[in-house]
């Protein structure tokens, strides 16, 4: 199974804050992100995933990594019972570790392309999971938008690691797009590729 990574950080390696909270409105790094991950599915961290307040996104099945994964997935089973619309939401999957997970548990739009071959699964989050997954799995692509604004404080969330093993990917560089009415600070898209992917 292959991985990648999307993310978005500022300057000074600023992924979010303690609250889950996004210190930046870019709408087109949420367009960005939203077309990169429709389709797909993605692994987030119980921290991140409590963010989005029991609301799985639409089109995409959500694995959640946590250390109690009954508990986690009781909770949700508890939402689902509040709600009428969850009946219509994509599945939600709790495990403690991604060797738990079976092919079976997913939905073959999300996990399988038209060729029946598999696809990359993403990982969207938080600093944690990006961490264990560059360290233990087969990541061979970062999703990486750069905000451009640093932002001091000591509930920033930072993730700042480097990404030695990748680099640009060819003839994909995009310039630094300036501020308008729905991006409030400087920002750019890069795709980046495992080194020895290119050729």
């Amino acid at each position: 199974m292959n991985f990648e990574l999307i993310l978005a950080r500022s300057t000074d390696g600023t992924i979010g804050l303690e609250d889950g909270s996004i210190p930046w409105r870019q709408k087109r790094d949420m367009q960005n992100f939203k077309d990169i991950t429709t389709g797909h599915v993605m692994v987030v961290g119980r921290t991140t995933w409590d963010t989005f307040k029991n609301r799985p996104l639409k089109n995409r099945t959500t694995i959640v990594m946590t250390h109690d994964p009954v508990k986690a997935s009781a909770d949700y089973l508890l939402s689902l019972g509040q709600d009428h619309k969850f009946p219509k939401y994509p599945p939600v999957i709790f495990v403690e570790h991604l060797d738990a997970l079976h092919v079976d548990m997913l939905n073959p739009e999300h996990f399988l392309d038209s060729s029946n071959k598999p696809k990359p699964t993403m990982i969207i989050g938080g600093a944690s999971i990006y961490r264990y997954a560059l360290s233990e799995l087969n990541v061979t692509r970062i999703h990486l938008t750069e905000i451009v604004i640093d932002l001091i404080g000591e509930k920033n969330v930072r993730f700042t690691d480097t990404f030695d093993k990748f680099q640009d990917r060819p003839q994909h560089a995009t310039p630094t797009y300036g501020i308008d009415d729905d991006n409030h600070n400087p920002y750019r898209f890069r795709t980046l590729v495992l080194k020895s992917n290119v050729l």
